[in-house]
């Protein structure tokens, strides 16, 4: 079940026809047979359930039914584990991360943005499944972060929502600038089907 904090959330805020742009900004357009692909492709991988790590926004984070696995690494350990090393200034070297070679159509499709890519997560949430609201803290100037945010399928009744703006059904076949380091924010999944997405960080 969502828990209380986040249905009051989405009640408070009024539902909008299309993303605030301030919140979230259409980036580029994916061709519809690239979505297919890798559609097909994140039914098929792994997703174990989201855990909490040692981020600051997980102090006060609750979610269930979000699962997210990394798709790519650095020198063998999973991208996302090294989270706090790769949001200081402690700058990674260009070109050190690496995917696995099934996971090739999404490194095609996100080639668009011509930018190095911090880390990249596949993303499925469940039927009935939330990320509690909150803000996300990268711990760098904010210019130097943007969080980008890919449906990978479509069905009714999934939302994302942000504090002050509303909420609102993210659409397919476009990658959006997620702007939840600005906006204290909340995701929920009241369709019958699986929330597939894409999740990255690029400087």
């Amino acid at each position: 079940m969502i828990d209380q904090r986040t249905i009051k959330f989405f009640q408070s805020l009024p539902k909008l026809d299309n993303p605030d742009k301030e919140f979230f900004e259409p980036a580029f357009d994916i061709f519809l047979n690239e979505l297919e692909t890798m559609y097909d492709v994140a039914q098929k991988v792994v997703i174990p359930p989201r855990v909490r790590k040692p981020y600051r926004w997980y102090l006060n984070d609750t979610t269930n039914g979000f699962n997210s696995v990394d798709l790519c690494n650095i020198d063998g350990v999973p991208a996302h584990d090294q989270y706090k090393k790769m949001f200081t200034n402690e700058e990674l070297e260009q070109g050190k991360i690496s995917w696995q070679s099934e996971h090739d159509c999404f490194k095609r499709a996100l080639e668009p943005i011509g930018k190095q890519w911090r880390w990249v997560m596949l993303v499925r949430i469940d039927p009935m499944g939330y990320w509690a609201p909150h803000l996300n803290i990268p711990g760098i100037n904010e210019h130097d972060y943007k969080l980008y945010w890919i449906p990978l399928n479509y069905d009714k009744h999934r939302y994302f929502a942000a504090s002050d703006v509303g909420y609102f059904e993210p659409k397919l076949g476009t990658a959006y600038i997620q702007k939840g380091h600005i906006y204290t924010y909340s995701t929920i999944n009241l369709s019958n089907m699986p929330m597939y997405n894409l999740a990255g960080v690029a400087q």
